[in-house]
């Protein structure tokens, strides 16, 4: 039985893969199935970076996620949160393909 949130996840995994060259985007943790309402992904393009959102248990509505964008590497900023905050599904898509190209955001 899918959890709640899962079904906004299926709708990132998705709509991500849509966007971005699978080549590059690198899921991490969780397994894209019908139990996850949280996941995580980098891309080899800006490997410095731990993208994850959640649907705090699916109490947020469906196409909308906590995303938080990370500094994960081996520098003095690791763990730095760059990014936080509740986005729709077409902005967090517009935020990561900005990262594929260079561009970092924060907010």
């Amino acid at each position: 039985m899918p959890v709640p949130g899962a079904t906004s996840v299926g709708l990132l995994a998705t709509a991500l893969a849509a966007r971005i060259d699978p080549s590059i985007l690198q899921w991490v943790g969780s397994s894209l199935d019908a139990n996850a309402d949280v996941i995580a992904w980098r891309l080899s393009t800006a490997p410095r970076f731990l993208f994850s959102v959640s649907t705090h248990a699916g109490q947020l509505p469906d196409g909308f996620y906590d995303l938080q964008i990370s500094i994960l590497d081996d520098s003095l900023e690791n763990g730095e949160i760059l990014f936080l905050d509740e986005v729709n599904l077409v902005d967090l898509c517009d935020v990561t393909e900005r990262y594929d190209h260079g561009e970092v955001i924060e907010r």
